[in-house]
């Protein structure tokens, strides 16, 4: 048996998520798992759908087995995000390689890069600007100019940005997981156009919200578990859904408390309330929030990490838990190996994770409180419990 492992998100499940889970096999790795973000993403926002239906999706359309990345890192920058992702990987015992959408599949490039970003140089000068107001991702252009021009085309690249943390993390874990770039096919990660049969996650879930559904660009499988989603009214309208409960807990909240929350440092927290206090729609909060050093994507995750409770520090250790989400055809395969390879806790359910230890507990809580306020986003709410209610899809 050989593993490898996918970090995504799957929101919705479509074919360009495919491409490496093809990639993995052509590779010659028997088995893949996939680490899925839970019901909050790196947008800073609810998942259009349920951690369960997206998992389901992607059992259904070949992953062998679906964990969850926790939201400390879910929703985090992409170096916490890859952190979370690879260190669960990792701790898993029996996971090989890591295989990665890319928009130039350029692998040496990829981890030259990863390499010269860890550099004392290029972190200090990254430092410097950042102090000088500029935001971390003009900084480390900027950085990058001076030290590795060749490295420029990459760090425009969502895809390939992660890669370059993949492997950054991987370093930094110690681990000997091999690192497979999956060349993206069709479209750019955010774009608002499709190609062929490929489209990108942010132009499907604009065209669902709008009332359509682009089958011709998502597996038969996955159209089928959506399709059911959509009927059930299990949708979510994104902070748009939330924004009442964004204002009611920001505005109850003293000022000096936002700076215990990840990304709210450097002023962003000040800066966060004061939008808070006069805008008048979450819109109007992240554009207010937002400046020449502060990018949007920033202050959105920052004040998902504000709703979810998530304190500074929380996503710096390495995955608690593995919180298994769905099993598929070859599932029980992969959790044998983890249970001979790995001391790693690891359940189906997040109650009987949390009571293994207290930092297990704080983990499950916000995972809890992600769940529910995800729910609540729903164009029909469900009823409260989802985290511990959903039965585990075994196939």
């Amino acid at each position: 048996m050989k593993v490898c492992a996918v970090i995504s998100e799957f929101d919705p499940f479509h074919n360009g998520h495919l491409v490496p889970l093809a990639e993995a096999i052509k590779q010659g790795y028997t088995h893949t798992v996939a680490i899925m973000s839970g019901n909050w993403t790196q947008r800073g926002e609810p998942a259009m759908f349920s951690k369960y239906a997206r998992a389901e999706a992607a059992v259904r359309c070949g992953f062998d087995l679906v964990l969850e990345l926790p939201a400390p890192y879910a929703i985090s920058s992409s170096e916490r995000f890859a952190f979370g992702g690879v260190s669960l990987a990792a701790s898993l015992g029996c996971v090989e390689g890591l295989c990665f959408g890319s928009e130039t599949a350029d692998l040496e490039l990829i981890c030259h890069t990863a390499q010269m970003m860890d550099k004392p140089n290029v972190k200090r000068r990254i430092d410097e600007l950042t102090k000088l107001g500029e935001s971390y991702p003009a900084a480390r252009q900027k950085a990058l100019e001076v030290f590795s021009p060749e490295s420029i085309r990459l760090v425009s690249a969502p895809n390939d940005i992660l890669g370059i943390d993949y492997i950054r993390a991987i370093k930094k874990l110690g681990s000997s997981i091999v690192p497979i770039a999956a060349k993206r096919r069709g479209v750019s990660h955010d774009s608002s156009k499709p190609s062929a049969h490929f489209a990108s996650a942010t132009y499907l879930r604009e065209i669902i919200r709008n009332g359509g559904f682009m089958e011709s660009y998502m597996p038969e499988d996955s159209i089928t578990v959506f399709r059911r989603e959509l009927a059930d009214g299990h949708v979510s309208g994104g902070m748009d859904s939330l924004s009442s409960a964004v204002f009611t807990k920001i505005r109850l909240m003293n000022k000096q408390d936002l700076s215990d929350y990840p990304d709210c440092s450097s002023g962003l927290g000040d800066r966060i309330w004061n939008a808070a206090a006069n805008a008048g729609s979450i819109d109007d909060l992240y554009a207010l929030a937002k400046s020449k050093n502060f990018t949007m994507s920033r202050v959105k995750r920052a004040v998902a990490a504000i709703m979810l409770g998530i304190k500074s520090g929380t996503n710096l250790i390495p995955v608690p838990y593995a919180h298994i989400l769905a099993i598929g055809k070859h599932g029980d395969d992969i959790l044998k190996a983890i249970s001979s390879s790995s001391d790693l806790h690891i359940s189906d359910s997040t109650r009987r994770l949390a009571d293994i230890n207290a930092e297990c507990a704080r983990f499950a809580e916000i995972e809890t409180r992600a769940s529910e306020l995800q729910a609540i986003s729903m164009i029909t709410i469900p009823p409260m419990g989802s985290e511990s209610n959903n039965r585990l899809l075994h196939l």
